[in-house]
């Protein structure tokens, strides 16, 4: 079973009755409806996107933003002329959407936020289907090393201030287990990681999970404990970047 943590926008202050009001309207309406749509516009009007938090461009309406999806719309047609010369084959989906003129890219685009111009890094471990913001809390629902209580607790919704005591338990966790900092933790996790990263780069005609697994294999146990409980302590700073901001998450599995 999969687990996704999806942050859910903030509302803004003043409004929290209005809102609930509104969400508990809304999953009672046809989405067809003009009622259903004019609660839903509403609801957007008071409501502050996780993108509109990190202050990200908007498509067709920040020139950053524009120009991103313009390298975007070339770099992709190329990349398709090449696999064409070289006969490769690309999905049929793929090809059509990219293969359009760009003012009709642009227009189906207009409003998206860019969250790759602002610079954000607390979701490096990002849900399957999820938004780039989210994060996959199945790394934190499915470690095993880590007390049931703190695991299935990855499968419950959580509001700002729980998100941040969540975090706060999760970091305490770590250093028991390890008996380390938590900057001990990710740095050397971060240099597990450039080894990783080397033995999968010449893999001499293995496979990257074959190798991967035989390098994991390799490791003492404590860095194994390391390996797996520093993407606990990204949950943990993921928890925590949002959380401070103001938004709560559900989990999706």
């Amino acid at each position: 079973m999969g687990l996704d943590w999806c942050l859910k926008d903030r509302i803004k202050p003043g409004n929290e009755e209005e809102a609930e009001i509104l969400r508990g309207k809304l999953d009672e309406m046809d989405e067809e409806t003009k009622e259903y749509k004019l609660a839903r516009s509403r609801l957007d009007e008071i409501s502050v996107s996780p993108a509109e938090t990190l202050g990200a461009p908007r498509i067709g309406i920040d020139k950053a933003a524009t120009d991103w999806l313009r390298k975007q719309h070339k770099e992709v047609k190329a990349e398709i002329k090449a696999a064409k010369k070289a006969g490769n084959r690309m999905g049929d989906h793929y090809v059509q959407h990219w293969s359009r003129p760009f003012k009709e890219i642009l227009k189906e685009e207009h409003g998206k936020y860019v969250i790759d111009l602002v610079g954000y890094n607390a979701s490096t471990v990002t849900g399957m289907i999820a938004a780039a913001t989210d994060f996959r809390g199945k790394c934190i629902g499915r470690c095993d090393i880590l007390p049931d209580g703190l695991q299935n607790e990855a499968y419950q919704d959580h509001g700002p201030a729980e998100m941040l005591a969540y975090a706060k338990r999760l970091e305490d966790a770590v250093a028991k287990i390890l008996k380390m900092s938590a900057e001990d933790v990710k740095a050397r996790a971060k240099t597990l990681g450039e080894e990783l990263e080397a033995a999968t780069k010449d893999r001499a005609g293995m496979g990257y999970y074959e190798v991967s697994e035989k390098w994991y294999d390799g490791l003492s146990k404590k860095d194994k404990q390391i390996y797996e409980l520093s993407t606990v302590l990204e949950g943990a700073n993921w928890l925590r970047f949002w959380g401070e901001r103001g938004h709560g998450y559900w989990a999706w599995y």
